[in-house]
């Protein structure tokens, strides 16, 4: 009798050299068990035959016709058949049913996979002896994509990737214009506070930077940048990757945007509840006050054609026709949107008004705000202007204010916690030429600091006093 321990079952009278064995007992797959239930019955009718070999472990000992996996030549014919059944000259049983499951797990892995890459991948793991045609016949792959997965897999090794290939490399010259516009004080501006810094390394030195908070969300930003420089195409995804450290976006406590212009963001307000009401009818509106404004005048304007002078624009007259025929076409007889308005305090509050009431609004709105933006991109050209062209022996002080002082009166009321009287303060900024030297370097440039601060405090008491 003998009893396989990787078995539940006992298998009477099956009589073998140590080499069947052997061979038997290191297949441990569920598909060997099948083997053996499926010749129980040649199993059976040989019951108390022995074996002709020798000692059996005389086997073991270096018999010369001893051959690992195959049946001993001192046995029986009888018993040679049955271990040439059992076994297989080369285990070709097991081995299929061990391919079968193969091929079946790559398939299965093959069809969830929609990428080309992750499918080369996987066929990177099929053995090396396997030729493309027989991969082309069992997985249905081209001919292309099973000769670079067997080139992969020879350069690489088992469960390789492909590498991607590298596209279209980006100018130096686009790279630093794109850094360039987003320090740019049009786009972002220097956060206040002394706390509002980012530590940056760079080729092995930690610096300080300040924060610059974006005044336009990442898309915005990304179509002014087509626009302004049209010669230097780049898409978003690049344009996101190239954002410096230090230019974040609003979201954590502290990083909100404040002290917006109330005319710009009144006239947001009504695009956007523009919008939405054509949104809700089915239609697509993405205008914005820019794409009113470059309506509004002509097509190389000048200062008069923001301040409504010039007889050859096209007015907001016909603006404002153009929307009314929009809000007819989808029946939208109201709109509903934000505004901030001035009562005793600011505050902002939701107003409905008719189609010709919002319309009749716009129309009023507009020209202010053409003249208000014209003003503003023209002081913000001027100042950006100043500091790329600092002379020697000058410096420009840009400041701004962190907060403003709350008075703390001792031994107040209750009532008083809910006076929040302020003090802010308002200096006075004098330029001088403070350093003479042709070449302002690292030593002399505390001297400037100090300066500067002294000039301006010098100020501030003449005024003042």
């Amino acid at each position: 009798m003998l009893k396989n321990k990787y078995f539940s079952k006992t298998f009477v009278g099956l009589h073998m050299c140590n080499s069947c064995r052997r061979s038997i007992y290191e297949k441990r797959s569920e598909s060997k068990y099948k083997v053996f239930l499926s010749n129980r019955k040649t199993q059976n009718k040989i019951v108390g035959e022995e074996c002709d070999s020798a000692d059996p472990e005389q086997d073991e000992k270096g018999d010369p016709t001893f051959q690992y996996g195959e049946p001993s030549k001192k046995l029986s014919h009888k018993e040679n058949q049955m271990c040439s059944k059992l076994l297989g000259e080369k285990n070709c049983t097991v081995d299929n049913d061990l391919e079968t499951l193969y091929i079946r797990d790559i398939k299965a892995a093959l069809s969830q996979q929609s990428n080309r890459s992750g499918k080369i991948q996987i066929l990177t793991t099929i053995p090396q002896h396997w030729t493309i045609a027989k991969m082309r016949k069992e997985f249905e792959v081209s001919r292309r994509m099973a000769s670079k997965a067997k080139k992969l897999r020879k350069e690489s090794g088992h469960g390789s990737r492909p590498n991607k290939k590298a596209g279209r490399k980006l100018s130096n010259t686009t790279v630093s214009a794109v850094k360039l516009f987003y320090l740019s004080d049009d786009n972002s501006r220097v956060m206040p506070g002394m706390k509002d810094y980012i530590s940056i390394v760079k080729d092995g030195k930690r610096s300080q930077k300040q924060k610059r908070l974006l005044l336009f969300n990442l898309i915005d930003l990304h179509k002014q940048f087509n626009e302004k420089f049209p010669e230097m195409p780049i898409c978003l995804a690049k344009f996101r990757q190239l954002r410096p450290q230090e230019c974040i976006l609003a979201g954590k406590s502290g990083t909100h945007n404040v002290c917006v212009c109330k005319i710009h963001q009144n006239m947001k307000l009504k695009i956007r509840g523009l919008m939405q009401e054509l949104k809700i009818k089915g239609a697509n509106f993405t205008d914005t006050y820019q794409d009113l404004i470059k309506n509004s005048v002509c097509e190389n304007p000048s200062s008069n054609c923001f301040f409504s002078i010039c007889e050859e624009c096209p007015k907001t007259e016909c603006v404002i026709k153009k929307l009314k025929i929009i809000l007819e076409e989808n029946y939208v007889k109201e709109v509903k949107f934000s505004q901030w308005a001035n009562t005793d305090r600011c505050e902002i509050s939701q107003k409905t008004e008719s189609r010709d009431e919002f319309l009749c609004n716009l129309a009023n709105d507009l020209p202010i705000l053409m003249r208000h933006n014209f003003l503003a991109v023209s002081q913000a050209s001027y100042f950006s202007q100043i500091k790329n062209n600092v002379k020697e022996g000058e410096f420009v002080i840009s400041m701004d204010f962190a907060e403003n002082y709350t008075f703390h009166v001792q031994n107040a009321i209750q009532a008083h916690h809910w006076s929040n009287t302020q003090a802010t303060l308002h200096p006075k900024i004098k330029q001088n030429n403070l350093c003479s030297s042709n070449n302002l370097n690292a030593e002399n440039i505390h001297f400037v600091e100090y300066s500067a601060l002294a000039g301006l405090a010098l100020t501030i008491s003449e005024t003042f006093n």
